[in-house]
């Protein structure tokens, strides 16, 4: 078994390496369907979340990670990361903190901390690479376990496959590029069809909300794009001018969402930001994490996040929050701040 486990590790991260992250993330749930105790397939899962944006489904996996080993470096590495990306830059320092005073001298969160300590630095210049926060395991370690020949011919086929018949590259004979690498637009359906002009039109739109820091209006027009009929390449184009969009906090939404226009038509809405009022239904609290269900009139969400907040069945509560899509069209909030009412 240990062999095997081993093989699969290896297997995963060399996926990772290659950017082939939704291929790494199968790999490790099938592993981890056949070894539940396993945290570190929890941990490489909750990292290939990270690679593809979906930083909601990376705490549920890191957090399980570390409840199955506290101990876990990589794992709270892996927190940190997602508090900073959630702009909780106060959270990550101080998991950052905690790292260094169980491990106190590990490198990379030394170097880390250079940059955060004394003054935190502007969004623009944080790079938010996360192999500059996170630590993976190293494939060599995992080597020294087989024939290298055996090892050799492995990971020839591997690269071979995923040179020539795999998503997320390019077909060299023909220069097509197949998939974006992250897989953001993959199997995106098309629902809005538009003229060359109107695509342009919408992209100067959405560069002049961008600017004036209108996150919402800037979300629904990007993701109207996103699933139209827009190129590859401006879709690519587009997704790296989401980056200079600012998060608003409750106070500043530019503009507010009702839930039946959400439940209408959600994956318009995904990613914007939300006030929703309703009576929780049921809650769980695992340490610092929250989750629960609550009601909207007639509609029923899940609301997720790391918060700490004591709440019972039948509790009204105010929530601000971004909205998640799983499942092609299943909703659920991330927990920005909560409330009773």
């Amino acid at each position: 078994m240990l062999e095997k486990n081993q093989k699969e590790t290896a297997l995963i991260l060399s996926l990772i390496k290659e950017n082939r992250f939704m291929d790494a993330f199968e790999t490790a749930e099938k592993a981890g369907e056949k070894d539940i105790n396993n945290s570190l397939y929890f941990f490489l899962k909750g990292v290939c979340h990270i690679f593809m944006n979906r930083l909601d489904d990376a705490l549920l996996d890191v957090g399980e990670s570390i409840y199955l080993n506290p101990h876990s470096i990589p794992s709270k590495q892996a927190v940190a990361y997602i508090l900073m990306c959630k702009e909780d830059y106060e959270g990550a320092v101080n998991k950052w903190l905690n790292i260094l005073e169980a491990d106190p001298k590990n490198k990379l969160i030394k170097k880390v901390l250079k940059k955060f300590k004394k003054q935190i630095p502007h969004k623009t210049s944080i790079n938010f690479n996360p192999y500059l926060y996170i630590e993976l395991p190293k494939i060599q370690k995992v080597r020294k376990k087989f024939p290298f020949r055996k090892i050799a011919l492995t990971f020839l086929f591997l690269s071979l496959t995923a040179g020539l018949f795999t998503g997320g590259y390019f077909l060299f004979f023909k220069k097509i590029p197949i998939e974006d690498l992250t897989g953001f637009f993959k199997n995106k359906e098309i629902l809005y069809s538009f003229t060359e002009k109107e695509i342009e039109f919408y992209k100067m739109q959405v560069y002049d909300l961008i600017k004036m820091k209108q996150y919402n209006q800037s979300k629904i027009i990007l993701n109207k794009l996103y699933y139209s009929n827009a190129s590859f390449e401006d879709k690519k184009v587009l997704k790296e001018r989401e980056k200079e969009l600012e998060f608003p906090d409750k106070n500043s939404i530019d503009l507010k969402l009702q839930p039946e226009q959400v439940f209408s038509y959600p994956k318009i809405y995904q990613d914007c930001f939300v006030i929703w009022n309703g009576e929780v239904k049921e809650v769980t609290q695992k340490e610092k994490y929250l989750s629960l269900t609550f009601n909207l009139g007639a509609k029923e969400i899940k609301a997720s996040g790391f918060q700490n907040f004591p709440l019972v069945s039948g509790n009204r509560v105010k929530i601000f929050g971004k909205i998640r899509l799983h499942d092609q069209d299943k909703l659920e909030l991330e927990i920005y701040h909560i409330e009773k009412e």
